[in-house]
């Protein structure tokens, strides 16, 4: 049975993103002919609390599709990866239109705790990992026991979300030297969160959309049962043909043998006829 949702709008995300990131090596590097213009871009376009609150408002979406370049594009690379894993399962679960505004929700949210609790910020956040962090608190939700390779360590989605929910909250106090904005994962989870209790009317302890995935193994049960009747029904005809064959050549056979012994009934007798030997002096009957 085929999936009730294809991915799509999961690829055409990681394409954007794959996309907006060579562009602007391209860019800087061709057009402006400059590799530190990059800088100028996540200036404008990334997300710069003091900035935003001069008026540069669309940098809380525009940050979502730009990726650092330090060890060779790792940072685009993981997120990535994170990306496409977690939000095939989830799109494909939720249908594609709850799932792009999941995402997005998610990556404003991110933007949100970052332009609230750090205003004064004079360095650009950039990166999608707000709403990959939002897909994750998703997933925790729709596949709870669902086993995950975080950092090449095996756990279970609930486990992942709660590590990576506090150890954001416990980070952004204490981690000031990193460059990870752990506010922006923090937020993404909160908004992940929300929006799938909210928005999806899913309540905590209770997961409705497992219970519409059974749903669609009772339609695969049904459609093997409707299958199965259907071999049932030929197999039945066929034994009814089978039979009425049967009954058919044995009243073929009951005809011919009548019409042999018909036959042989209308076969005149053969004459016999009598002859005496005289030298021995007996008869023989000749046919």
């Amino acid at each position: 049975m085929k999936n009730k949702h294809y991915p799509i709008v999961t690829h055409i995300l990681v394409m954007i993103n794959v996309f907006v990131h060579i562009f602007v090596i391209f860019y800087s590097i061709f057009i402006k002919q400059d590799f530190l213009y990059i800088q100028e871009i996540y200036l404008t376009f990334g997300l710069t609390p003091i900035d935003f609150w001069n008026g540069a408002v669309w940098q809380p979406f525009t940050t979502l599709f730009l990726h650092g370049f330090y060890g060779f594009s790792l940072h685009l690379i993981v997120n990535m990866f994170a990306l496409w894993s977690l939000g095939r399962a989830i799109e494909m679960t939720i249908g594609s239109i709850p799932f792009f505004w999941l995402y997005f929700v998610s990556g404003l949210f991110g933007s949100l705790f970052v332009v609230i609790f750090q205003p004064n910020l004079s360095i650009p956040t950039i990166g999608a990992s707000g709403a990959i962090m939002g897909l994750l608190s998703a997933l925790a939700f729709f596949y709870p026991n669902s086993l995950l390779f975080v950092f090449f360590i095996p756990m279970k989605a609930r486990t992942a979300a709660i590590l990576f929910g506090l150890g954001s909250l416990v980070l952004s106090f204490f981690d000031k030297s990193s460059n990870i904005s752990h506010l922006g994962h923090l937020g993404g989870m909160v908004g992940g969160f929300l929006y799938t209790i909210f928005a999806l009317n899913l309540k905590i302890g209770k997961n409705q959309l497992r219970n519409t995935i059974n749903s669609w193994d009772e339609e695969l049960e049904m459609e093997l049962l409707r299958k199965m009747e259907e071999i049932e029904r030929i197999r039945e005809e066929y034994e009814a043909r089978k039979q009425k064959r049967t009954i058919f050549d044995s009243l073929f056979n009951d005809w011919e043998q009548d019409k042999e012994n018909q036959s042989d009934q209308k076969t005149p007798p053969k004459e016999k006829r009598i002859y005496y030997d005289p030298q021995s002096g007996k008869f023989y009957i000749i046919e």
